[in-house]
């Protein structure tokens, strides 16, 4: 649900204009977005992950043909693509998964035709340092829940239940500022940040922590662009 209603469209919109474009999907997981963009006029997308399983049902629920192809690959490590090869790469929450970070973000530089653009986007680095927590006050008054929060400036790994996995992953929390410093020292501008939230209308809604998503976003997304080395 948030996925859909929320991070999709505004990375779609962030990309603008796919006609012609190759794209690569960094960390694709299951192949959903990939298939999405392979569906738009594209030249050809290429999604790729880390997690052979992943892949392999990425293969399965949408196999490839001449637009869309899979293949395993580590973002820790050097890419296997030419310079200057794809015009556009997304990564949906995927850079927030494994540290550090910097070979990933330097190696789509490299990959990235000139003034190409990267959009990322991750957990918002509010929501994954804090937790909803009701105080006296609102369990007196029947008031909504808040979103407490401590410790944002330092990045440290925390357990993660993600929605329709039943096991916990790993995930980095790290500030807005470590993302705009590791993009500059790779030579990206960042020329659009975005903080997806549901419509102030979902306020009806009786669950606390749908209320809280038209005020507290959930993603943060980025869009970056090459600048020359």
């Amino acid at each position: 649900m948030f996925r859909t209603q929320l991070l999709n469209e505004v990375v779609l919109k962030l990309l603008g204009d796919l006609n012609g474009k190759k794209i690569l999907d960094a960390g694709c997981g299951q192949g959903y977005f990939s298939k999405i963009l392979s569906d738009k006029r594209v030249k050809k997308v290429v999604g790729i992950d880390g997690s052979e399983n992943l892949i392999k049902l990425a293969k399965s629920n949408y196999p490839e043909n001449e637009k869309l192809q899979f293949s395993i690959q580590n973002l820790k490590n050097p890419l296997p693509f030419k310079d200057n090869e794809f015009d556009a790469i997304i990564s949906n929450l995927a850079l927030m998964d494994f540290d550090p970070i910097d070979t990933a973000i330097s190696e789509f530089n490299r990959i990235l035709s000139p003034q190409g653009s990267l959009i990322f986007s991750i957990l918002h680095p509010l929501f994954t340092n804090g937790y909803l927590h009701k105080n006296i006050k609102e369990m007196i008054f029947h008031k909504p829940p808040h979103y407490a929060i401590s410790n944002y400036a330092t990045p440290f790994q925390k357990k993660w239940h993600i929605q329709g996995i039943t096991h916990a992953t790993t995930i980095h929390h790290r500030p807005i500022e470590y993302y705009s410093n590791v993009l500059s020292l790779h030579s990206f501008v960042i020329s659009k940040i975005q903080e997806p939230t549901f419509p102030k209308s979902i306020i009806q809604s009786k669950n606390n922590f749908i209320k809280l998503s038209a005020e507290i976003p959930q993603f943060l997304v980025i869009k970056a662009l090459k600048t020359q080395k």
